[in-house]
């Protein structure tokens, strides 16, 4: 019945944009050309940067340097949803990584700041997974909040 009410709820929120919760330095979104942010002049990334963040990064030159630090590694993730995700699998032979991060615990942060901009772990992500990323208050997020933690969401299973 729970994991019902969840269910719903989250698609309420969806419905009405609120879906990730408020953009901001620990809680980016994606937008159109975060995906060849490498490529850009300075300028462009601030831009991208500030759109990504809602504005948060432009506050000061601290946010900024935080907002690129804590970016989540758009570079990384998959521009698919969950069944072609799985098709590209299939077809490349790779294994779905799907990585659900809550934005307020500092090792979901800490991924993003480290692990994830490792060139390694860039590389051995890049050749043999397909990599999705989402925050729990995510609806896509949810689907696996409720299938592994039975609709019980605790701290300890982040990340």
């Amino acid at each position: 019945m729970r994991a019902a009410i969840a269910e719903q709820m989250m698609a309420r929120q969806q419905q009405r944009g609120q879906g990730g919760g408020r953009p901001g330095i620990f809680n980016q979104r994606p937008i159109a050309s975060v995906w060849d942010d490498d490529r850009i002049d300075e300028a462009t990334h601030r831009q991208n940067l500030a759109a990504a963040t809602g504005g948060a990064s432009e506050i000061s030159s601290k946010s900024t340097l935080l907002a690129d630090l804590f970016r989540p590694p758009f570079e990384l993730m998959t521009h698919q949803d969950w069944e072609g995700a799985r098709e590209e699998g299939k077809d490349l032979q790779r294994w779905v990584l799907v990585n659900v991060q809550d934005p307020a615990i500092f090792d979901c942060q800490v991924l993003n700041r480290d692990i994830w901009k490792n060139p390694q772990v860039k590389e051995t992500v890049k050749e043999n997974f397909i990599f999705m990323q989402y925050t729990k208050n995510d609806p896509r997020g949810g689907q696996y909040i409720n299938y592994y933690f039975h609709a019980r969401d605790s701290q300890d299973a982040y990340p």
